[in-house]
């Protein structure tokens, strides 16, 4: 989750030095893939980690509050 986190803002680098061309687009394409990727793999752990620690009577109450 912590490694997915950091990667977030490295996804943007691309967006900051492109230039014209296909290969730029090709680069922003898989850097906006690798960020939706890791915001997929942090959001998940995070609801698993919430859902571990939380007692069953109050899953619930927990879902609600954490959207």
């Amino acid at each position: 989750m912590l490694t997915a986190l950091a990667l977030v803002p490295l996804t943007q680098i691309p967006l900051l030095i492109a230039a014209r061309g296909r290969g730029w687009q090709l680069t922003i394409g898989a850097a906006l893939f690798l960020q939706l990727a890791c915001a997929a793999a942090a959001g998940t752990t995070q609801r698993s980690i919430r859902q571990s620690v939380t007692v069953a009577d109050k899953q619930a109450r927990m879902q609600a509050v954490s959207t």
